[in-house]
């Protein structure tokens, strides 16, 4: 796990993990995510080697041009080398951010969404 504090003095947590030629980066900045950060995380979850990156933004509240800008770059650079780059989790205004870009398709974007209430219940008598 990596720390750097934000603009507000928030940490921001970065995590990765590699399973069956994944590699995952999850951000944990509720506060939005600091450009400089993301940066390293997209850097260290590119340079893993696995043909699949997966950028998990659950706990993500905002993103911003900057990083909507490395991720585009982050992609095309991964494209290159024969790999590709998913987002995942993207709470409702983090997805309203890649609508707004025009990115959700080039990207992979993945919304965050709840289960309806009749599905979490099934099988509960």
């Amino acid at each position: 796990m990596h720390r750097r504090s934000g603009p507000s003095g928030a940490a921001v947590g970065i995590f990765t993990s590699h399973r069956d030629r994944v590699t995952t980066v999850q951000i944990l900045a509720p506060a939005g995510v600091v450009a400089a950060t993301f940066r390293d995380a997209l850097g260290h979850g590119m340079h893993a080697g696995e043909p699949l990156l997966v950028v998990d933004l659950g706990e993500v509240s905002s993103l911003g041009a900057a990083a909507l800008e490395m991720l585009v770059g982050a992609a095309s650079w991964a494209a290159r080398r024969g790999s590709r780059i998913i987002v995942r989790g993207a709470q409702p205004a983090v997805f309203t951010e890649f609508l707004a870009a025009g990115l959700v398709m080039m990207l992979d974007v993945r919304p965050a969404y709840q289960q309806p209430a009749i599905i979490k219940q099934q099988g509960k008598t």
